[in-house]
């Protein structure tokens, strides 16, 4: 069975984070790690799939943990939750390969239905990190963004195509696209397709960190 990591210090904090993933993950058996060390651990001995990792840990930094998880294994799908909403930690850890970033002072109805679109392909977000990636995309529009060394160029999109992308990284539905945008659902997701294929990836965890990896 598939494993859900989640790496958390405090133990009272953890167990609040695993009460919000059991209720939306009720399937997936839970896996907990309180530092680095142990989160390298857990990943070779169990098939985990998803992970929760905060950023301060007592031997190291989560953003580190994150990129040894995406580097490793590519095929889990890594969120930070914690306390920092500094640019800083946030865009080091969206580098790193975060495929979405949750507050935990978020309202709890929020972190459920963030964690809940999770199942969906939709990357998590707090409204206020979203704002924050929306901003510098706006500051560094894709055709003038100069990419990592290690990364690919990043393509052209035309203006539409940006405008959905910026809705993507908000956590929007095709559904609210359509209704946004005055556009049918299948154009909608006609230009969500085009999108994918243009990042050269499949979905839109890794449309935002395909972008956020070429935000230098």
């Amino acid at each position: 069975m598939s494993k859900f990591l989640i790496v958390e210090d405090h133990e009272e904090c953890r167990l609040w984070v695993e009460g919000l993933v059991r209720e939306i993950f009720p399937e997936m058996d839970i896996v907990h790690a309180d530092s680095v060390a142990a989160a390298r651990a857990a990943l070779t001995g169990y098939p985990v799939s998803m992970a929760l990792v905060d950023i301060g840990l007592p031997d190291g930094s989560g953003v580190e943990l994150v990129r040894h998880i995406r580097e490793s294994a590519p095929h889990i799908g890594v969120t930070v939750m914690t306390l920092l909403e500094d640019d800083v930690h946030l865009f080091d850890a969206l580098r790193a390969g975060a495929q979405g970033y949750l507050l935990k002072s978020q309202p709890q109805t929020q972190l459920l239905a963030q964690l809940s679109a999770m199942k969906e392909g939709v990357p998590p977000m707090a409204p206020s990190i979203a704002r924050r990636v929306l901003a510098q995309l706006s500051a560094k529009p894709l055709e003038a963004t100069k990419p990592a060394a290690a990364n690919p160029p990043m393509p052209r999109l035309t203006e539409r195509e940006q405008d959905v992308l910026n809705r993507i990284v908000r956590g929007e539905t095709v559904k609210e696209l359509s209704a946004h945008l005055g556009i049918a659902p299948s154009t909608a997701a006609g230009h969500v397709r085009s999108i994918y294929a243009k990042l050269e990836v499949n979905n839109r965890a890794e449309v935002v960190a395909r972008v956020m990896r070429a935000g230098n």
